[in-house]
This record gives C-alpha cells, sequence and structure tokens, in this order.
C-alpha cells in the first residue's frame, strides 16, 4: 500500500472541510493577534537578539524581564557568556548588582584582615528574604554550568560569597542593619578569641540566627573557599573567602552554629 506524502502542495483546502477549519481559525488568531507580516507574526528572534534584549532589561534593572529573556534561550543555544549574564540576573534579582560587589568584596585588604568590610556587603543586601536567597542558588547552579574552569570557579565563589552575606542581612529586624545582638546574645563577645571552641554564642530566644542559618552561613563560606580555592590567582575573593573560613565549621549541629555566630558576632559585625 502507498502513503501519500502530503506536502503545501498538494494539501487543497477545499477538499478538506477539517483543514479548511483550521486554516480559518488559525488566520482569525493571526490576524487578531497582529503576529506576522501582514499578518502581523513576528520572525522568530535569534539567539543573540534575546541576549541583547536581556544585557538592556539588566541595565534598566527589570531583572525579572532579563531572566525571561534568557530562559528563551535553549539549553543548546548557550555559552559561557550568557550564562555569566544569566546567573548575574539572578543576583540581580537578589538585591546583588556587580558594582555593589566589586566595591564591598574587592575592598577587602589581607594585610589587615579586618572582616568588617563583610558585614557592610551584608547590610547592604537587606532587605534579604528566603526567596532571594533561592534566586542566589539559582545564580550558583547557573555559574556552575559555565565550561571554562576558572570563570566557572569565580563566579560559583562570588555566588556563594554573596549568599553567606545574604543569611546575615536575613537576621535583620525591619529592615535596620544587622546588629551583633541579632546574631547572638551579649555573651558572645566573651568568645571574641575563642571561636573555634565557643561555648557563649548560642541563638538564646530573642530571635537570634537560628542554628539553620547558621551552619548554611559556615557551609556556604566553605564552598565558596573550595570553589575559588582551585584558582592559582583567586586574588582578593579568595583572599576574603580564606579569612572567613579559617575558623567556620561545615558541620550542621547546634556547637558548629556558635562557632560560625561568634565569627559573625566578633569578627564581621562591629555594633
Amino acid at each position: 500500500m502507498k502513503t501519500k506524502n502530503y506536502t503545501l502542495s498538494n494539501l487543497n483546502p477545499a477538499n478538506s472541510p477539517v483543514l479548511l477549519s483550521l486554516i480559518s481559525i488559525a488566520l482569525f488568531f493571526l490576524s487578531n493577534c497582529n503576529m506576522i507580516g501582514s499578518l502581523g507574526v513576528d520572525k522568530a528572534k535569534t539567539r543573540e537578539e534575546f541576549f541583547s534584549e536581556a544585557l538592556a532589561k539588566m541595565d534598566s534593572k527589570d531583572c525579572k524581564g532579563a531572566i525571561e529573556s534568557f530562559k528563551s534561550i535553549s539549553e543548546g543555544e548557550m555559552n559561557d557568556d550568557i550564562r555569566n549574564a544569566h546567573g548575574w540576573a539572578y543576583l540581580c534579582i537578589a538585591g546583588a548588582s556587580l558594582n555593589k560587589v566589586i566595591g564591598n568584596l574587592l575592598g577587602y585588604d589581607k594585610s589587615k584582615g579586618d572582616l568588617s568590610i563583610f558585614g557592610t556587603l551584608a547590610n547592604g543586601l537587606i532587605p534579604m528574604d528566603g526567596d532571594k536567597i533561592g534566586e542566589i542558588n539559582n545564580s550558583i547552579n547557573t555559574f556552575g554550568k559555565i565550561s571554562n574552569a576558572d570563570v566557572r570557579r569565580v563566579n560559583v565563589a562570588f555566588a556563594y560569597i554573596l549568599k553567606a552575606a545574604a543569611l546575615i542581612a536575613k537576621q535583620s529586624v525591619n529592615n535596620a542593619p544587622v546588629k551583633r545582638t541579632h546574631i547572638s546574645g551579649t555573651g558572645c563577645a566573651a568568645d571574641k578569641d575563642i571561636c573555634a571552641t565557643s561555648t557563649n554564642c548560642d541563638a538564646g530566644g530573642n530571635g537570634n540566627m537560628t542554628s539553620a542559618d547558621a551552619n548554611s552561613f559556615g557551609d556556604t563560606v566553605l564552598d565558596g573557599q573550595a570553589s575559588v580555592g582551585g584558582i592559582a590567582k583567586g586574588g582578593k575573593l579568595k583572599d576574603l573567602a580564606d579569612k572567613l573560613g579559617e575558623t567556620l565549621s561545615a558541620d550542621v549541629t547546634d556547637a558548629a552554629a556558635e562557632i560560625n555566630r561568634c565569627v559573625i558576632y566578633n569578627k564581621v559585625l562591629t555594633e
């Protein structure tokens, strides 16, 4: 039995009431939605056009609109430049602009070892909530798909360090700057020089930083440290991650949470 090949040339609407109906419906929607040429349909956008559109939206601070443009690019059309910008669009939603990040993180001075600049970054991310931290997680996943190893590691490390700052910013009360007493009780000051064995930096009952957030903070910083540690010249980002991570614990225990609160209370925040 021969199978008839249907092409545009041999499909005759006059011989097919169903086809004629479909064409009529299609023309109705095309003429009313203004989608093609004289009928109103836009030509399909190219990858470059979607990329350019996304960058323009980021420039105008339309971060969520930029994400939608990036999502219009298929996975197979992605390249490192697009993934890089896509990841920063997620950070944009979280309130972490490139200028803000560079101005704070890269201002770290290894010779002084002063971590208060990290506290400044954290307070610059207020207001912060779980949804925004979720967007930072999206950036980490997106950066993680970059094929160039050094570019991937630097961007992933940036995102991890920003997530750690966001976990501090989340402790803000009424969108005011985070204070030490938002992290732990005043007794935590006694452990300033012994954070690795801290026993005075619990959460208390006053809405201080929960063990879940404190443990996540430690784990996140150490993930960032590991990521940038794979680069021979990690620069100030590596220096900062190393200093932050030298005492922190990645364990998921109340004791580990005390260690991590101690670092934030005594080394990151100034008041």
